[in-house]
């Protein structure tokens, strides 16, 4: 089993993160430790039922250029 320290990304103490590749990572044994250990420590907890909130950031391959804005927008 891999140790949950190798697959926590960055190294703050307040806020760090999993990349997932996909929904299977999901059942991955450490990372349904992470998360229970994660739910056991939150300050209020998790609903036992219905829909929750999920955040999802796209991480594009190539940053686009920027447009230039016309004086006509500043108006």
């Amino acid at each position: 089993m891999v140790s949950l320290g190798k697959i926590l990304l960055r190294s703050g103490n307040q806020n760090r993160f999993i990349r997932l590749e996909n929904a299977a990572a999901l059942t991955r044994p450490e990372v349904k430790a992470l998360l229970s250990a994660a739910a056991a420590q939150a300050k209020s907890p998790l609903p036992a039922a219905g829909r929750g909130r999920m955040i999802v950031k796209s991480v594009p391959a190539k940053q686009r250029p920027r447009r230039e804005l016309s004086a006509e927008a500043d108006c």
